[in-house]
């Protein structure tokens, strides 16, 4: 198995299944031991990890527009409650 961050790794795309109303985002598809970063619209970073399984669940305690980036991968999403 490569590392994901190998020029021959192949990128597996992800996808925000949905969120709760408790506030966590669940996504799945992510390629176990990539680094997963998660920002506010205005770029902050609210959450940075390492993907532990192919499916997470991400506490996102504010509404707003998020960017997922992962594995080379970026995804754009809204969170409401």
């Amino acid at each position: 198995m490569l590392p994901y961050n190998s020029t021959k790794s192949r990128r597996k795309k992800y996808r925000v299944v949905e969120t709760h109303p408790s506030g966590l985002l669940h996504i799945t598809g992510i390629a176990v031991d990539a680094p997963l970063s998660i920002f506010s619209a205005t770029g902050v970073l609210v959450y940075n990890g390492i993907a532990t399984s192919e499916e997470m669940d991400i506490p996102l305690r504010v509404e707003g527009v998020y960017i997922i980036r992962s594995g080379g991968n970026v995804v754009r999403v809204v969170v409401s409650h």
